[in-house]
């Protein structure tokens, strides 16, 4: 939501229950944060207490590394994120910090060999933060969709192509409606991407499904779907061959809780895969190619995470990981085959500050 400072840290709403998972044996883990110099505009704090899970056999030797870039985009939240398979770099678009002004971004960079090289471009989307992206392999390049311009003054649905350096407007004949921080993927089953939710100028949490083929969009009719939410995440699971939808809260009911499944162009929800209910926890893929989430916010009572799970066997799986980040919502995560890992950058709130640094998980 937008009030008159920009952005709002969390939403609170009704009815909401505090984080909690029943995934098998339960496991307390208590995750140390890392030392706050690691991070810019990081002040002293405590790690959180999120939940219990299993931990993952697959992944329990995973750490987080900062790395040390010489330059990097200025600290914010909201921003596009994405790994460009094409071009073999991460690709970083807008974002608001809302301790620097407030300041909404325009600009767009890359990420490649552990550098941050900004673009100077004057061609960009028309959306400054609440942006998604997500690589399109159809069209080699990466796809974003609508936004926000500073303090929510304006709402967009145009929709952008980013190929070989330079972003191009697209002119699909059909578009969502105006958007922003809906949760967005690209679909390798039926080849094409996969867009939901979001909220709009008017406040309104919306529950919508489109998909885009290259050419247009088109709205799903699914006979079950989703909650209506806003800040979810979508990642496709190439294990099952379904997109998964998870987090998020609704502006009437709370947060939404399970993780969804699309596929043929229907949704469906999955049993026993309830994780802590939160808010801006972005998802990727790990290098074995299973779905993660790290990070997040209670949608209620603003607490923040840095704790990172894994799906697989049906199942979200609590990771046990070293040298782990603060807590922290609204970064934004992506696997990079070159660092060999899942590329973290960004994110933060008022009551925490803004970060700009660099984290793999490998």
């Amino acid at each position: 939501m937008v009030g008159a400072n920009g952005p709002m840290p969390l939403l609170k709403v009704p009815g909401f229950v505090g984080p909690q998972i029943a995934i098998g044996i339960a496991l307390l883990l208590l995750v140390a944060g890392e030392a706050a110099a690691a991070d810019n505009r990081d002040g002293s704090r405590q790690s959180s207490l999120d939940g219990l899970g299993v931990i993952s056999p697959s992944t329990i030797h995973l750490s987080w590394h900062l790395l040390n870039t010489t330059q990097a985009p200025s600290p914010r939240n909201w921003f596009g994120f994405a790994y460009d398979v094409a071009d073999k770099y991460a690709v970083l678009y807008g974002g608001y910090d809302p301790l620097a002004g407030p300041t909404a971004y325009s600009d767009t960079w890359t990420f490649s060999a552990g550098k941050w090289t900004n673009l100077h471009l004057s061609v960009h989307p028309s959306g400054l933060s609440g942006l998604v992206m997500a690589y399109d392999p159809d069209l080699r390049g990466v796809l974003a969709f609508g936004g926000e311009a500073l303090f929510g003054s304006a709402y967009y649905n145009d929709t952008w192509l980013f190929h070989a350096g330079n972003w191009t407007q697209l002119t699909p004949s059909v578009s969502p409606p105006p958007r922003s921080q809906y949760a967005m993927a690209y679909d390798a089953y039926d080849s094409e991407m996969v867009l939901f939710g979001g909220y709009n100028s008017g406040g309104v949490t919306l529950s919508d499904t489109w998909t885009f083929n290259g050419t247009t969009w088109s709205q799903v009719h699914s006979p079950r779907s989703p909650p209506g939410s806003q800040f979810a995440s979508m990642v496709f699971d190439s294990q099952t061959n379904q997109t998964l939808l998870r987090g998020g809260v609704n502006s009437s009911s709370g947060a939404v809780a399970g993780t969804w499944a699309f596929q043929a162009g229907t949704w469906k929800l999955l049993p026993r895969t309830s994780t802590p209910l939160r808010v801006h926890a972005p998802m990727a893929t790990l290098a074995n190619g299973t779905p993660v989430f790290f990070s997040g916010q209670n949608s209620k009572s603003g607490a923040t995470y840095n704790t990172t799970y894994e799906f697989f066997a049906g199942y979200w799986h609590l990771v046990h990981t070293s040298n782990t980040p603060s807590p922290r919502p609204l970064g934004g995560i992506a696997y990079d085959p070159q660092e060999k890992g899942t590329v973290y950058f960004g994110g933060g709130e008022y009551t925490i500050g803004i970060y700009n640094a660099t984290y793999v998980l490998r």
